[in-house]
């Protein structure tokens, strides 16, 4: 779990903090049942927290430097996963959830898989399909409509199934992404 993942889970996941945490201690048992829990569940809505404040709402996918927005934004233009190349800047406004407009995706499938490999490495959001419909970040190609969660999800469990190959390739360079950052840290 990477500094992100934390700070959602603590910002976000009352339910977990209070279920795994409230004991004395943790084992690895119970740190897997978390992680397992906290990537394929969501918590209930509520009104405000303890303090009267609205629950925390994350606004953005992840943090990478210049150097790993470059390296994704070379992966993704050689990889076409948009409709015409993009920039290290047009990254960098993609994953802090700021885009003026969505990016058009050539593949559904194709960029749900690269950002489902991103998240199993821990580099972005464990609810980033949520964060990208929210903020209208992608739009599809063929219907140049703004992908819904649901179109995100049902693309990529399609895509994966077919394209092993593919998939394999962008979980290398997730790690190697994920390995830079680790050094970073």
């Amino acid at each position: 779990m990477n500094i992100n993942s934390m700070f959602d889970l603590l910002a976000n996941r009352k339910d977990l903090v209070l279920k795994y945490f409230s004991q004395d201690g943790l084992t690895r048992q119970e740190f897997r049942e978390l992680h397992q829990e906290f990537n394929t569940t969501e918590a209930i809505a509520e009104e405000s927290n303890d303090y009267g404040a609205a629950d925390y709402v994350p606004t953005s996918l992840s943090c990478f430097n210049d150097i790993q927005l470059s390296l994704i934004a070379d992966m993704v233009n050689e990889a076409h996963l948009f409709v015409g190349d993009v920039s290290m800047e047009d990254m960098e406004l993609f994953f802090s959830c700021s885009l003026d407009r969505p990016l058009q995706v050539s593949n559904n499938g194709l960029a749900a898989l690269f950002l489902d490999c991103l998240r199993s490495e821990h580099l972005i959001s464990h609810n980033w399909q949520k964060l990208i419909a929210d903020y209208q970040l992608l739009c599809s190609y063929k219907t140049m409509k703004v992908l819904k969660r649901t179109d995100i999800s049902s693309s990529l469990s399609e895509y994966r199934n077919r394209h092993p190959q593919t998939q394999k390739a962008f979980a290398n360079f997730a790690r190697k992404l994920k390995s830079m950052k680790e050094k970073e840290e």
